[in-house]
């Protein structure tokens, strides 16, 4: 990860990198136009210290953090590959593997993205965007340590989320969600869909959701 955070700082505008190894333990800052192909590795971020966005660093683990308008983050899974947001195990609960804010725009082409809060704990925002973000999903798989599945009405925070009256949006033309219909979002009120028109989503098998052309 910190292999990764240089080479991004190094990076011009526009580039395309390719992960070869395993990265992990450290928050990803994304502020240029960057494309990201996970190539079958895992990316995880098992601290709790960063980005202070909520008030209390010691809150929030964040995996890719993307941030400002000029920020462009094409995340590809050539191999697969996965996002995960553990936190330390003990302080953090916003586990987030990709927030998008002030503008800054991200899509997502595949992978596996998923956090290991503990379930007791307050927020999985899995994929966030605020302050006028936005995020295209056209393929992966999506899984939250809580969503609003069952528990819906007991569960504030879900796989997919934006903040309040950001001006923000998320946009899902395919992908695989676990415990959560991106048609019926509970986490905005009243409910909302973040699936693109023209496309549906399908409860496949139990609890599974995959959006696809309707």
């Amino acid at each position: 990860d910190q292999l990764l955070n240089f080479l991004l700082s190094t990076l011009k505008d526009q580039s395309r990198t390719t992960v070869k190894s395993l990265l992990a333990h450290q928050q990803i800052t994304v502020n240029k136009t960057v494309t990201i192909d996970l190539n079958g590795y895992t990316i995880e971020n098992k601290t709790a210290n960063n980005t202070t966005q909520l008030g209390n660093a010691a809150d929030e683990c964040i995996v890719f953090y993307v941030d400002g308008a000029e920020a462009n983050l094409t995340l590809n899974a050539t191999n697969g590959g996965k996002v995960i947001a553990t936190g330390d195990g003990s302080t953090s609960y916003y586990n987030t593997a990709v927030w998008v804010t002030n503008g800054a725009t991200a899509t997502i082409n595949g992978g596996e993205y998923s956090n290991t809060a503990d379930p007791e704990n307050d927020g999985c925002d899995l994929i966030y965007a605020s302050e006028g973000a936005k995020i295209i999903i056209n393929r992966g798989e999506f899984i939250a340590t809580r969503n609003n599945g069952a528990d819906a009405a007991e569960n504030e925070y879900n796989v997919l989320n934006l903040k309040d009256k950001s001006g923000s949006e998320i946009i899902v033309y395919g992908g695989k969600f676990h415990g959560f219909d991106p048609a019926n979002n509970l986490s905005e009120n009243p409910a909302i869909s973040f699936v693109a028109d023209g496309y549906k989503s399908v409860e496949t098998s139990e609890g599974i959701w995959e959006v696809m052309p309707a």
